[in-house]
């Protein structure tokens, strides 16, 4: 017999259920409001104040950095919607600077591949962006 996964019950939500027909995030708001849990009134957490709560205080070096898994060259990924990732300088990037041309990558001037400091990120080539990585990872070990 297969199992057919719902989709949450609040309007405009795509993400499948988990209980009381409510995403995980829904159910968890279900959780805490009780009763007075109204759905109509459940407003989405923008992705940029969800990145900057998520952001930490400036280091010695003005580094910030967000919490999260590392990519297997040691960047932070980010979750943005509906299960996709973005490594979070590129976010940070995209969020607080500009658009990234295509075919070039968001590199550092710290040497540290987890910070997502918008003063510390610039475009540049892949050649940029190889040394950038051998930087930070020397740095991180």
């Amino acid at each position: 017999m297969k199992v057919v996964k719902k989709k949450c019950s609040v309007k405009g939500c795509a993400r499948l259920s988990q209980k009381k027909k409510l995403c995980c995030a829904h159910y968890e708001r279900y959780r805490k409001y009780g009763k007075d849990f109204d759905k109509s009134l459940i407003k989405p957490i923008r992705l940029i104040d969800r990145f900057k709560r998520k952001m930490s205080k400036k280091d010695a070096n003005g580094c910030i950095e967000v919490p999260g898994t590392l990519d297997q060259y040691g960047y932070v990924k980010f979750y943005c919607s509906n299960s996709k990732y973005m490594t979070a300088h590129r976010l940070s990037y995209l969020l607080f600077v500009g658009e990234i041309v295509p075919k070039f990558y968001v590199c550092h001037t710290c040497d540290n591949i987890k910070c997502v400091n918008p003063e510390h990120l610039y475009i540049g080539n892949y050649t940029d962006q190889k040394a950038d990585r051998q930087k930070g990872v020397k740095n991180a070990g």
